[in-house]
């Protein structure tokens, strides 16, 4: 009779470490797919802030807002529909707790990103970027003759310059007050005699009383400036229209500008102003982004313990 111990066939000799090979394999894989959700969990909702706030602050805004704004709704509607979906397929296959829960910072943060990205953007376009490429898009006027051109010979004006013979009439200014700001003009005038009509207007924000004549809008020894084109004209035509009244004078095709030094530096500050923004913020919601995934890994990893 052979040994009881003999019975013991070679293949099932310590049986219970048998399938250490093969769990250990499952959960390097595991290991492996959950570092790539962190990895997309830190880059694509950034990468999605910052191409949402490229798209929103400026070429295509501006030559293309309507398909623009269809870029920003479209992905919009991907990840309101997208990420719930991702979630329910995830729990139906029994994914892990730490797997649903990566997923799921990944969708509240990319909805995040996007509402950030697109707020930023239009911020930068409308403060920065619009501005340039308006004045960039139109003509530049110099030594304009205010005795001898009007406002409507120049209606594609972004820059103008006037000749010698003109300064601001601020014995003519005017202000007009609305929602806590106050809105002020003065006319361009030569030096000598006066004009049929006054087309020319130096403008600016909370520069003026709004009750005397006390322009002191823009920069001193300043010549000229850039046009302003944004909805802020319909207040400064409200100014304009007290000074008419209050000075008897008449402006047929007003105009209205900065009054600045040099207008062409100007157009290009604006430019400057808005690549800053978006590489400030850009840079900003990558930190806020790896801050957010580094807390969300370490709380899930002190989780497991």
């Amino acid at each position: 009779m052979k040994p009881f111990a003999g019975t013991q066939s070679p293949n099932t000799y310590g049986s219970s470490n048998a399938p250490m090979p093969a769990k250990a394999g499952l959960v390097e894989k595991r290991s492996r797919l959950d570092l790539v959700v962190v990895a997309c969990t830190l880059i694509f909702p950034w990468s999605l802030f910052s191409l949402l706030c490229w798209f929103l602050s400026f070429t295509l805004h501006f030559k293309q807002a309507a398909l623009c704004w269809f870029v920003v709704g479209s992905v919009g509607f991907a990840i309101g529909f997208g990420g719930p979906m991702s979630l329910k397929v995830l729990q139906a296959r029994r994914a892990s707790h730490h797997r649903v829960a990566l997923v799921k910072f990944l969708f509240i943060s990319s909805l995040g990103n996007w509402l950030l990205g697109s707020a930023a953007g239009t911020y930068n376009y409308w403060e920065n970027m619009q501005p340039y490429y308006l004045s960039a898009s139109l003509n530049s006027y110099l030594a304009v003759d205010v005795t001898k051109q009007h406002g409507q010979q120049l209606m594609d004006a972004g820059r103008i310059l006037f000749a010698a013979n003109s300064s601001l009439d601020k014995a003519r200014s005017a202000g007009y007050r609305s929602a806590g700001r106050v809105f002020c003009v003065a006319p361009v005038v030569p030096n000598e005699g006066k004009l049929a009509s006054y087309d020319f207007w130096a403008a600016g924000i909370d520069c003026c009383s709004g009750v005397e004549p006390d322009f002191h809008c823009g920069d001193k020894g300043a010549n000229g400036g850039l046009r302003i084109l944004d909805r802020s004209q319909s207040m400064y035509i409200q100014a304009l229209q007290q000074a008419k009244a209050a000075y008897g004078i008449s402006a047929s095709y007003p105009l209205f500008i900065t009054w600045t030094q040099d207008p062409f530096a100007a157009v290009h500050a604006h430019q400057d102003a808005g690549f800053r923004f978006y590489a400030l913020w850009s840079l900003m919601a990558f930190a806020i982004q790896f801050f957010g995934t580094v807390v969300v890994v370490v709380a899930l990893s002190k989780d497991s313990r």
